[in-house]
């Protein structure tokens, strides 16, 4: 009947029981501390702030804007905003919930490779939450006459006020 532990067993029992702990000790302010001392657990331990201490207080906004053949650039377009209102029954029906989520993550990944790489901003270009965002701009439908395009990241503030420009992008060409 039973023949004693299975390599599954041991699997949950060596690997995942220690990740779980991991999780939620980075649930904690002490714990986070622990955890993010090294990089290589701050990479695998998720970081879930389902019932965060101190709530959000801003949501970003992405803008995008284009440059055109005669070298005029365009005024900024609202791309993708975090937050903003929730309807009645965002509860039960909420599809866009989830973008936004990772609009959101993407973004604070962004912002913390920004904060990394303050001497060379030029690895940040290379970084895998701005080439997602690039990626996707690159994508959306533009006039024939863009020669170029550019985004810019700005932290909005949830009870309303002037937004702040956190990250400017370079031009990319088409």
């Amino acid at each position: 009947m039973f023949d004693g532990p299975t390599w599954i067993d041991a699997f949950v029992a060596l690997v995942l029981g220690p990740w779980f702990l991991a999780t939620i000790l980075n649930a904690t302010t002490r714990g986070r501390a622990l955890v993010f001392r090294s990089e290589v657990l701050s990479r695998l331990v998720p970081q879930w702030n389902f019932f965060a201490p101190t709530p959000g207080e801003h949501d970003f906004q992405l803008l995008y804007r284009h440059q055109i053949q005669d070298g005029r650039i365009e005024p900024w377009c609202a791309w993708h905003t975090t937050g903003g209102p929730r309807g009645r029954c965002a509860w039960l029906w909420n599809p866009g919930k989830y973008r936004r989520k990772a609009l959101f993550d993407i973004t604070v990944l962004l912002l913390r490779e920004i904060e990394r790489s303050r001497d060379q901003l030029d690895a940040v270009k290379l970084s895998i939450p701005y080439l997602l965002i690039a990626n996707h701009l690159a994508a959306l439908p533009r006039p024939r006459d863009v020669v170029a395009w550019q985004f810019t990241v700005v932290r909005l503030e949830r009870g309303g006020g002037a937004g702040e420009v956190l990250f400017v992008s370079d031009l990319h060409a088409v």
